[in-house]
Parts: structure tokens; C-alpha cells; sequence
């Protein structure tokens, strides 16, 4: 069982094949302009646990000062790679979500990506709750955004999705759940068919971390315990409606210092 830095740094190269980074640039691109016709103009904003950079990149595009922060050394030479691909600059920095960013103080603050169970378990949630909150000027923004943890616990949905990259291997996404185990063990295997295997038999790569399945509700009572208020929910980033037993995704936006 891999850690989370342990689990990124070997996958990180193949992440934008997983994730179709192109497809998900212009998903982000429409997430950011609706998020800003609900929020309003964004001068600084910081893309936490940024993974290849995506969305901190979509935020540039736009014109936001923009620092991207993640664990994962890999992943951060990834989003900088990407930047210079795309020629946008985003200040890119090396550090877990549970630590202020330095010297920055924003309007923004986006955890995207299923980020937030990294954080196994209150304490860890904490931490980086208040450290998003002393980033922020008040009444700025947080975005969370994570899969629909109440559906996927009460259907024990354990295929998550399956990706063929450009080079013909298969990327399969999925769970594994353990009766009493307050996490969740998401794993990543990769099919090699153009390897060393046959035609029946691929070379496989196997990867593995846990992960918690925050709700709604526990996400909400922590932000509201640390300070955030103006909780908003929705199903996914197209600000859907959030139906707990339904919606794909979960997303929650939080004001800082602001009581509901």
C-alpha cells in the first residue's frame, strides 16, 4: 500500500493519459467561468493539490495570479511542463495541504480532483481546512470538489472508470472496500498489451492508497467548525443540483469567515 506521495510519484508521468488532461483543460475552462459568474472576479487564487496543473492553468488563462500547489514533486514538474506547453505561468510549489501557502493571500482556493480523502481522517481534515482559511482573505472562496462518497459507500461502487491512453495501455480505476475500515483502497491498474505480454495476457502495473470517503455532511461540519460559512452544494462542475443518492460528484463552496 502506497502512501500518497508514494503513489503519485511512478504514476505522474502517465496521469494526463489517465485523466485526458486535453479533455479535462476545457472542462476546467468552463468550470472557471461559471464559478465566476457565481463568485465574481478573481485576482489571486491558489490551485491546491493541483496534480498536472489543470485547473491553476484555466485560471491563468483567464488572467488570475496563480499558485499551484502539491505533494508530489512528480506531479509538480508535470503542471510545470504543461505551463510551458501552454505558455501560461503559474507559481508552482512543492507542499501538503495541510500547511498555509506562503506569502500568499487570496481570493480563491480550489481542491479539486477527489483531493481531499487523501486526508484520512479528522485531524488531517482540519489541519488543511485552516490552512485554506488563513490563505484567504475574508470572505474569499474555497472550492471543494471529490466523487459523491454517499452514493459510492451505499452502492459499494467499485469500478470507477476505464481509460485507453494514446499508446494503447489500459488505465482501470477502482475500489476495494473492507467491512469495519472507515477508508477506502483506490487502485490504479495499467494493461500493457504492447509489452512483454500476448494477446490474452498484458503486462500489468499496480498501484495502490487509501483513501477516506468524506460526505457532505462531514465536510460541511468541519468547514463550519473552522470557520467557513455560505456552504453551497452541487452535483458535479456543472453546478448541477446535488442529489445525495444520484449525482456523480460532490462540490461545495465555502466563504471564509462568513456564518450561514
Amino acid at each position: 500500500m502506497n502512501s500518497t506521495n508514494d503513489f503519485y510519484q511512478p504514476v505522474a508521468t502517465d496521469y494526463d493519459q489517465v485523466f485526458e488532461f486535453e479533455q479535462r483543460f476545457r472542462s476546467a475552462h468552463r468550470f472557471v467561468a461559471g464559478l465566476m459568474d457565481r463568485i465574481g472576479s478573481v485576482a489571486a487564487a491558489s490551485d491546491t493539490a493541483c496534480g498536472t496543473g489543470v485547473y491553476g492553468l484555466a485560471l491563468a488563462e483567464v488572467g488570475v495570479a496563480v499558485v499551484g500547489t502539491d505533494l508530489s514533486p512528480a506531479m509538480i514538474e508535470r503542471a510545470r511542463v504543461n505551463g510551458e506547453r501552454l505558455g501560461l505561468a503559474v507559481d508552482w510549489r512543492v507542499q501538503p495541504l495541510q500547511k498555509p501557502i506562503c506569502g500568499f493571500r487570496g481570493d480563491l482556493i480550489l481542491c479539486m480532483g477527489n483531493s481531499i480523502p487523501h486526508l484520512l481522517n479528522e485531524d488531517e481534515l482540519r489541519q488543511a481546512l485552516e490552512s485554506f482559511l488563513q490563505s484567504l482573505q475574508p470572505g474569499g472562496v474555497l472550492v471543494l470538489n471529490l466523487l459523491n462518497y454517499q452514493r459510492v459507500l451505499q452502492r459499494r461502487e467499485r469500478m470507477i472508470g476505464v481509460t485507453r491512453g494514446r499508446d494503447g495501455r489500459e488505465f482501470i480505476r477502482f475500489y476495494d472496500f473492507f467491512e469495519g475500515e472507515p477508508n477506502v483502497v483506490f487502485n490504479l491498474l495499467t494493461l500493457d498489451w504492447n509489452g512483454a505480454g500476448t494477446q490474452t495476457s498484458p503486462t500489468t502495473e499496480w498501484h495502490s492508497t487509501r483513501l477516506h470517503p468524506y460526505t457532505e455532511s462531514e465536510l460541511n461540519q468541519a468547514l463550519r467548525e473552522v470557520g467557513f460559512g455560505g456552504l453551497q452544494s452541487f452535483g458535479g462542475l456543472d453546478f448541477s443540483p446535488y442529489r445525495p443518492e444520484e449525482s456523480d460528484a460532490l462540490l461545495i463552496i465555502a466563504r471564509a469567515g462568513e456564518a450561514d
